[in-house]
């Protein structure tokens, strides 16, 4: 098969779980070494990508802006490839191709408020032209299926549930229990990661305890990060052990992962969650949120709270700073979580069913 990718995801040097997931999966897929033959569309050269095999094409074509709108779809219908994926961004118009796109989560339609209204257009946009153009679907959760059928009447057949992977570099990093400290906190600094509730129920938690965790947050500025930024600067001046870190490498990520005893991730909504995987592999306990596709990913391996309740999470925090055996305990269930996901698995899926699309007739 010849199987066409949107890669522009792989031009960016800083990067979050989407970009990540994009990374990894064509990091994957060249390991199959499959007879396929692939087409990586982009706008630039990968920042930091390591060289594939030989049946693996970048199409490499700048554009001043509107790459994705107009330069994408003349790439697709010169390269004539049998299916086309979108992993990242809204489906191109104009491409006389079969479709298969990514959908990564809804947490626009949920909390419209944590999004400037272009962003919320922009997502719009890509569920409905998805629903209209792409033959498949793929989403990391069960969650996030149902939610498709639920607010959008999307076909249940047309959706394929693919989790997915983690860097097994991780576990690397990870020390011994005895000799972890540390709260650390990852993604966007942004209104849907919950950040400022996150550094409240922190607060409490360190005013309610003799010697506080220090809390790293580490992640690069969002939407709302002006309200986030003054929050942690009043939190910093008042005494509390907070810093914040962005622009990291993965070793460097990894390193506090791994010496961490805590993930503090209470965000509002997510479609999967890969910062708990990292977790699970880097050997912090989680503390994550009982809504969308949280339970479904970390089943017993976390303690979830509600996210919109700051002194629940603060009321958590404490108990898993300071019960070791609670700690130890989730550490345990978040390792054997950890044989349901990889990178192998969510690529040769992946791969099955462009395969199955593009022999459609």
């Amino acid at each position: 098969m010849k199987i066409g990718i949107d890669a522009s995801s792989i031009t960016k040097e800083k990067v979050t779980g989407v970009e990540n997931y994009v990374r990894s999966l064509v990091l994957a897929l060249n390991d199959l070494q499959t007879g396929d033959n692939f087409s990586l569309y982009a706008p630039a050269d990968f920042f930091d990508f390591p060289k594939l095999n030989s049946n693996f094409d970048i199409v490499k074509k700048p554009s001043r802006k509107y790459w994705g709108q107009f330069t994408l779809p003349r790439l697709i219908n010169k390269n004539q490839p049998d299916v086309v994926f979108f992993p990242s961004n809204i489906i191109a118009p104009f491409i006389r191709t079969k479709v298969v796109y990514h959908f990564h989560d809804l947490a626009w339609h949920f909390y419209p408020k944590a999004y400037s209204r272009e962003m919320r257009m922009r997502q719009y946009l890509a569920v409905k032209r998805a629903k209209m153009r792409a033959e498949q679907v793929i989403v990391s959760s069960r969650s996030s299926k149902n939610d498709l059928v639920k607010y959008f009447e999307f076909d249940t057949d047309k959706i394929t549930v693919i989790p997915f992977g983690y860097d097994r570099k991780i576990k690397k990093y990870r020390l011994s229990e005895k000799n972890r400290s540390g709260i650390v906190s990852v993604g966007r600094l942004e209104s849907r990661k919950n950040t400022i509730r996150l550094l409240e129920a922190y607060k409490l938690y360190a005013a309610a305890v003799d010697r506080a965790e220090e809390l790293t947050l580490i992640g690069n500025p969002g939407y709302g990060f002006e309200e986030i930024q003054s929050e942690l600067d009043r939190s910093i001046k008042s005494g509390f052990k907070v810093k914040w870190l962005s622009g990291l490498d993965n070793e460097e990520y990894y390193k506090i992962l791994g010496q961490s005893k805590v993930l503090l991730y209470p965000t509002l909504y997510e479609g999967f969650g890969l910062p708990i995987l990292e977790a699970f592999a880097g050997g912090a306990a989680v503390l994550s949120s009982d809504t969308s596709s949280i339970p479904e990913i970390t089943e017993d391996g976390a303690l979830l709270v509600d996210p919109e309740k700051t002194g629940e999470i603060a009321k958590a925090l404490k108990m898993l700073c300071l019960d070791d055996s609670l700690r130890t305990k989730i550490i345990k269930y978040g390792d054997h979580r950890l044989k349901d996901f990889s990178w192998e698995k969510c690529a040769a899926s992946t791969l099955k069913v462009l395969e199955d699309v593009a022999k459609q007739t």
